[in-house]
């Protein structure tokens, strides 16, 4: 019998690199190792501290989120280390996106977010045998009945927190920058939670923007900056990927047609690899856009083999990696002076900066914009990025620099404040005078709670909480609204800081 011929039918291959979306799946998150290690290390102290995340536009903070979330929910011994020491901990998701459209004076927007918050909660407690609950939607429509409805989500998300078995209850707040828009009252009702004796020790905050969230408070709007961000100990940046988290990225393609024996792989030479990362340096998502183009330039047979041709890629990156480049061009705007210094970096690298300028490149660094090289001086990290700069119009003339915050600041400083002949504010007892004179002594950094009880009472130190009451006491004279305090500020997990005094002009 004549043998017939088998023929095979190829298949396009798929593109390992059109998958844009937020990893869920934990097994394929890569790349924040570090990130995660400091996230969750401020996690596991004790008050667990809140963690913001700042990244610029597509650079995976919402896919860490994910990342937390699975870890969280692990058993203790499969956990991350630093949070097996929680027999049970409880993640919390919410996304603060839709929220961004609606003003500071939309009372309403603050009934949808507690409203949200509670159902996530709910959800995340409900069972079988208890089935979710929300207090009853109230019909009032106006200012006055969103506000009697937020405080009743407020009382009631407190409730399933206290009620609820988990150690660590941990709320994962994505694209946190939306908060400045909402009404000041939700940040506040967050910070009440953690200032609850029976919940501030199993309570904590994960919160992703662009950039800190304090330089997206406009003093116009906001002229009272949110007692929320003091809660928040030092940002943990998402800059460029690690190289080695780089390459594992670049390498989706031989590993993704390894297996697929009807076709051939087609994985990145060196030279294609180092090519890449020039181009969209190691930005996850800038890199995955390169990744996606030249691999379906292989499959086509057309892929760039001499310098010209890396020049036409150069130019199709920069139009698929446009929304990209907007929005993270966009972002850096609320950065004091970083788009003068791109600018700058784009058409003149070499020009050396003005000294207000030098300031912002570590900040800049931090993002991943910019890479320092050993004598400090910085330069675009990707290429597109540096053509797409070059092709804006030039930013205004920048202005004196301000003083970075450490680790929060007011959006707008608070008034001077009137000192006596010996300068200490008016009606001070002695206890409060040695308080006030060694933060101020220390104005601008966190002061320990045992560092302050140890030099004014080397012998027999106060607890922590006549601590906070004397500092209460001290609010009381310093501040001009004492429950939203603005000069001397508790920094969680850590202690107190007081911020300098503006002088009088």
């Amino acid at each position: 019998m004549r043998c017939q011929p088998l023929w095979i039918v190829r298949q396009p291959a798929v593109n390992p690199f059109h998958n844009r979306k937020p990893i869920l799946d934990p097994a394929g998150f890569y790349g924040r190792e570090r990130e995660v290690q400091q996230i969750a290390g401020r996690l596991a102290n004790q008050p667990p501290q809140c963690c913001a995340v700042v990244g610029l536009p597509r650079t995976g903070k919402t896919s860490l989120l994910y990342y937390l979330h699975h870890h969280a929910l692990r058993p203790p011994h499969e956990r991350l280390r630093e949070l097996q020491g929680y027999a049970q901990i409880l993640p919390v998701y919410v996304n603060l996106g839709p929220y961004q459209a609606l003003g500071p004076l939309h009372t309403h927007g603050a009934r949808y977010f507690w409203h949200d918050l509670a159902l996530a909660l709910a959800q995340a407690l409900a069972t079988p045998t208890e089935p979710l609950t929300l207090p009853p939607m109230q019909h009032d429509h106006s200012d006055a009945g969103a506000l009697d409805y937020v405080h009743a989500l407020r009382y009631h998300v407190a409730d399933l927190i206290r009620t609820c078995p988990a150690e660590l209850v941990l709320l994962l707040l994505d694209n946190a920058e939306a908060m400045t828009t909402l009404p000041h009252l939700v940040g506040s009702l967050l910070r009440t939670l953690t200032q609850d004796p029976a919940l501030g020790n199993r309570l904590a905050y994960v919160a992703t923007s662009h950039v800190p969230l304090h330089l997206l408070s406009d003093p116009a709007t906001l002229p009272v900056p949110s007692s929320l961000w003091s809660l928040f100990s030092e940002p943990v940046y998402l800059g460029q990927l690690e190289p080695a988290a780089a390459q594992a990225l670049l390498h989706q393609a031989s590993s993704a047609t390894a297996h697929a024996s009807l076709h051939p792989p087609h994985p990145f030479s060196p030279h294609d690899e180092q090519q890449l990362v020039r181009l969209a340096s190691r930005h996850p998502d800038l890199l995955t856009l390169a990744g996606a183009l030249l691999y379906d330039q292989h499959l086509a047979g057309t892929a760039p083999r001499h310098p010209a041709d890396w020049a036409t890629f150069e130019q199709q990156l920069l139009e698929v990696a446009m929304p990209t480049l907007q929005a993270t061009w966009q972002a850096v705007q609320h950065v004091p002076h970083a788009p003068a210094l791109l600018h700058q970096l784009a058409h003149q690298p070499h020009l050396p900066l003005e000294p207000e300028l030098g300031h912002v490149l570590p900040l800049l660094a931090r993002y991943g914009v910019i890479e320092l090289d050993a004598q400090g001086s910085g330069h675009i990290s990707a290429a597109v990025l540096r053509r797409f700069i070059r092709e804006q119009p030039r930013p205004p003339d920048p202005l004196p620099l301000p003083t970075l915050p450490v680790p929060v600041a007011p959006a707008a400083p608070p008034p001077p404040l009137a000192l006596t002949a010996d300068g200490l504010p008016p009606a001070f007892t002695h206890l409060e005078a040695e308080v006030y004179a060694f933060l101020a002594q220390h104005a601008g950094e966190v002061c320990a709670r045992e560092q302050i009880k140890h030099a004014i009472w080397p012998t027999d130190p106060p607890s922590d909480s006549a601590l906070q009451k004397l500092i209460e006491r001290i609010r009381e004279k310093i501040e001009p609204d004492p429950k939203h305090p603005r000069r001397l500020i508790a920094v969680r997990g850590q202690g107190y800081i007081l911020y300098p005094d503006t002088p009088a002009a």
